[in-house]
């Protein structure tokens, strides 16, 4: 009995023990997690586009991706805090222990959403000159096109999962939140954003206004 007692006393203090860990290796797990969600994200955006530009007889290239913590090491210089996309090296830089903390406040579909967003920026690249020239949608102002067009090209790709029956109950209500909070004066407001996304979502590819163009 003062065997098992002892035993059950060491359980617990093993217990405690490994509790005090826990937070920095659930961080950890929790980053991982996401920079796998992403990776997996990036499959099915790549597989997706790679369809769609396919079907158009468009040439298609997939971007790199490129997981970094802090200041992004890329040739393109921006103020971008967890994810980017340099058209110089044609890559998306992420910084998933970022979107990991963010998704927690914003939803599960957060890292889908902007990997799909910055992949938009790369669909531009391919699509039209990336100056801005080529680009010309009516229902947004002419500043801000290159990235309320990168929120519609995220959202025919997450409006393909809705309609595959794919998301879960409130993921896209969480998305156009979250769209609505970070709208600024550099990326369009809140409103031009989820109205881009919601062109895409909606009509698909043909909603984002660069067929003709291309």
């Amino acid at each position: 009995m003062v065997k098992l007692r002892l035993a059950a006393l060491l359980s617990i203090i093993l217990g405690l023990l490994l509790s005090l860990s826990l937070p920095g290796d659930h961080a950890r797990a929790s980053t991982q997690s996401t920079r796998q969600e992403l990776n997996d994200a990036a499959e099915s955006i790549d597989a997706y586009w790679q369809s769609i530009f396919g079907s158009h007889d468009f040439d298609y290239s997939s971007p790199e991706l490129a997981f970094e913590q802090g200041e992004f090491d890329a040739p393109c210089k921006g103020e971008a805090e967890f994810a980017a996309y340099c058209g110089e090296d044609e890559t998306i830089y992420l910084d998933a222990r970022q979107i990991d903390l963010v998704s927690k406040q914003a939803g599960e579909l957060l890292p889908a959403v902007l990997l799909a967003h910055e992949w938009g920026h790369h669909l531009t690249m391919l699509l039209l000159p990336y100056d801005g020239s080529g680009v010309d949608l009516e229902w947004v102002d002419k500043e801000w096109e290159i990235e309320v067009l990168a929120d519609c090209l995220s959202g025919v790709y997450i409006g393909e999962l809705w309609y595959d029956d794919e998301l879960q109950e409130g993921d896209v209500s969480d998305a156009l939140a979250f769209m609505s909070a970070i709208g600024d004066p550099t990326h369009g407001t809140g409103d031009d954003r989820i109205v881009g996304f919601m062109h895409g979502f909606v009509e698909g590819f043909e909603g984002c206004d660069v067929l003709a163009s291309s």
